[in-house]
């Protein structure tokens, strides 16, 4: 997937015990004053994951493993940073579950709602309780799996729009749900 500033990839990658497959997020310098300002931080977008994915995993909060952040800098200037997260191939998006592209029989079809909404309240509830909120609640946010009792789990995908709570949490945690919502709101 690739933005304006920043894409996402496979990638396979050698190392003593063998191959693992990651998921790299590479984020390029931006133009304009403001990102001048921010490209002068001591701490990468991708850092700040790396660490805010570490935190939550410390906290029992799901979400994929952080493996690795890299930064690019030419004369103190960040110009590109990489996270590196692992992959799991039972994974699937919420956007995917959501858009049918999953095969699950009509049966099985309620009960897999029912435990994935819990799932991703109970992620967003972990999340407040930490004071953290997610900004950017999309459907694509959002990676669902059957663990080993065959029950849907959720698990955060990305972090970029996880911050701490500044003022009126309230706000937030309704921001959250309408963020959810409106990338819900077409399916049924």
């Amino acid at each position: 997937k690739a933005e304006k500033h920043s894409c996402v990839g496979l990638k396979r990658l050698n190392c003593e015990a063998g191959q693992i497959a990651v998921v790299v997020k590479r984020h390029f310098g931006n133009k304009g004053p403001l990102n001048f300002f921010r490209s002068l931080s001591l701490v990468s977008k991708a850092v700040r994951n790396f660490q805010l994915g570490t935190l939550l995993q410390e906290k029992g909060i799901a979400v994929v493993r952080p493996l690795a952040a890299l930064q690019k800098r030419e004369h103190g200037r960040l110009r590109e940073c990489i996270f590196v997260t692992e992959y799991k191939s039972d994974r699937f998006s919420l956007d995917d579950f959501v858009h049918r592209r999953i095969t699950i029989s009509e049966d099985e079809l309620e009960a897999a709602k029912r435990q994935i909404a819990a799932e991703i309240a109970k992620l967003l509830a972990d999340l407040h309780k930490a004071s953290l909120w997610h900004r950017d609640t999309k459907v694509a946010n959002f990676l669902i799996y059957k663990d080993d009792k065959n029950k849907f789990k959720a698990e955060l995908v990305d972090m970029d729009g996880i911050k701490r709570y500044r003022f009126e949490p309230d706000k937030c945690q309704l921001r959250t749900l309408w963020k959810l919502t409106e990338s819900l709101s077409r399916f049924s």
